[in-house]
Order: C-alpha cells, then structure tokens, then sequence
C-alpha cells in the first residue's frame, strides 16, 4: 500500500511551514487517506511536503459553501468530509457535477481559469488544504511530476463531464437513473451486508442525473418493489448491484 500524505498542519496555525513540514518525521499520524491522492501519485516523498507547505488548511462546516462560481479560482484538496459541485442550467435549474470525497480536487482543477465556474458545498464537515492560483502554478512549474498529474486530472475531468453531458442528451430516464446509481457505489459506496450504502437524498440524486425529483422518486418505488433497491431517509441501499448495471448496459 502507497504510504499516506502525513498531516503536518500546526495545532494553532492555518498556514502550512515549511521548516515544520520538513523536520515532522514520517511517522507523524498520517491523514485519513487509505491511498495516495491523485494529485500526489508518482511524487517523491519530499515533493510532497514542499508542496504542502506552500498551502493553508481550512474547515468548512457542514452545508456551508466552498466556492461560488465566478468567486476567485483556488485549488482545493480535500482531507476529510464530502462535498457536492454544482452548475446552474441554461433554464436556471442546478445540476450536480460531481462528489467530491478525501484525496480528491473539489472541483474543477482548470488552471487557465482566474475563476470558478462551478459551486461547491460541504455535505458535511470538511477539511481542505487550498492553494491560491498563483502559488499553485508555481509548484506546477517547478515540479515535473505535479504538472503530469494535474494535466491527467484535468483531462479526466473533461472527459468524465463529456460523458455525463453525453447521456442526460441522450439517455432515457431509466438507464440514466441506473447508471448514477453504479457510478455512485464505485465512489461513495458502502459495503454492508452484501449490499451496499449510499448516503444521499432523492433531491441530489435527481440533481446528479437531470432528472425532477418525482420521477427519481417513482423509479425508485418500482426498483423497490423489484427488490433492487431499498429507501431510508437520506439513504439508498442497493440490493441488486448487477441487475442496475444490466439495465444502464454496463454488463451484458
């Protein structure tokens, strides 16, 4: 297993040092990431802490906002928590991007843009480190490996966006509705019981897969019935993983 990112923030200090973040041994409690996070993958171990320690920590409580679209563009990384990124429609509706869980960018990592052109919100409690843009691109510039990962996550992003505006153009209401559900077990997922948990309400469900929440709402009573699924209050549970990915044509 690829070791960790250790948490070096200072108990009483927002701003990372960097004579901290060098002289914190490796066997500092490490930050909750089971493995390295993307933007960090392939990087020296002391690239890592350099890059660090150009950056600031910050708690956003739950339901609070990140970042607005047209607000400045920051890169933040996320630690702990979850949060949702957002873009308001042409007919002034709001669709839901992507979630965003630890290691991960909170949003879209666009350094050719000076602002946000998405919103994101803490779904719960969050941890971040954020750099300021300009304090980033210097860190880009001066490590090769850091520049080869935003690239593949910029591209990913792009591609990943494509996709989705591919299948709310052109998917039915039903695979559409399938398909976030088995995208969203493979990121926020939990395994219980054979089944598998996802914390989510039927509002951001319907927001991640353009669709209004009554239809969301009607599917998912007939997968119920189906056996496939199960409903508590801000929880879905998906009993029948293989037969929802059958019908978005994941498996043949």
């Amino acid at each position: 297993m690829r070791r960790a990112i250790p948490d070096l923030v200072a108990d009483r200090e927002d701003v990372y040092s960097s004579q901290q973040c060098l002289a914190i041994p490796e066997t500092k409690q490490a930050l909750p990431w089971t493995t390295t996070p993307e933007l960090f993958e392939g990087l020296p171990y002391s690239d890592c802490l350099r890059i660090l320690s150009t950056g600031r920590r910050k708690e956003i409580p739950s339901s609070n906002v990140i970042f607005r679209a047209g607000d400045p563009n920051m890169i933040f990384l996320m630690i702990e928590g979850r949060a949702k990124v957002t873009q308001v429609t042409s007919d002034g509706g709001e669709v839901v991007l992507w979630l965003n869980t630890p290691g991960q960018i909170v949003g879209s990592l666009n350094l050719a843009s000076r602002t946000h052109c998405t919103t994101a919100k803490a779904l719960q409690m969050c941890k971040v480190v954020m750099w300021g843009l300009w304090t980033f691109e210097d860190n880009v510039d001066r490590f090769p490996g850091l520049f080869r990962n935003v690239m593949r996550i910029g591209a990913r992003q792009m591609n990943d966006l494509s996709r989705r505006i591919c299948e709310v153009s052109t998917e039915k209401a039903t695979p559409r509705l399938a398909r976030g559900l088995v995208r969203l077990c493979d990121q926020i997922g939990r395994p219980v019981n054979g089944h598998f948990e996802i914390d989510l309400t039927q509002e951001a469900l319907a927001q991640m897969t353009a669709m209004n929440p009554y239809s969301v709402n009607r599917q998912l009573s007939e997968w119920e019935r189906q056996d496939l699924v199960i409903r508590h209050r801000s929880i879905i549970v998906i009993r029948d993983l293989q037969s929802l990915k059958r019908l978005c044509g994941a498996v043949a």
